[in-house]
């Protein structure tokens, strides 16, 4: 099951129905997937949240699937050059996305901008 990103509403919403199936789903012996734009600190948030178990759940961390099946990315606005990265930082805190274990700086930009076109997406805005 590919889902937008792990923990948006959407997500949090289908994994609650597939949490309460999982019994039936291990009875009838039907393998579980779950693939979500994260990292392994959101999937296993995301797994203590939802109930689905942690190994159901696979992340795609730049949304390379998504892209690749082409779908829907909002209108493909971009987040006008002025803005400052301190700013961005402070926005890509508020959202909870990861800091790069590895020590290399988040694009911020890119996270920001991903959000900006995830809510226009939500908003009926194409």
């Amino acid at each position: 099951i590919v889902m937008p990103q792990l923990g948006d509403f959407d997500s949090a919403e289908y994994a609650e129905l597939l949490s309460a199936i999982q019994p039936e789903l291990r009875n009838r012996k039907i393998g579980l997937r779950v693939i979500g734009i994260g990292d392994a600190k959101s999937a296993k948030r995301f797994a203590q949240f939802s109930g689905l178990d942690l190994s159901c759940i696979r992340v795609d961390t730049k949304g390379d699937l998504h892209c690749a099946l082409k779908l829907h990315r909002g209108p493909n606005w971009d987040v006008p050059s002025f803005i400052p990265n301190g700013i961005l930082e402070w926005f890509a805190d508020y959202c909870r996305a990861a800091k790069p274990d590895d020590g290399t700086e988040r694009d911020a930009r890119s996270i920001t901008r991903a959000w900006l076109n995830y809510m226009a997406m939500c908003a009926g805005i194409s």
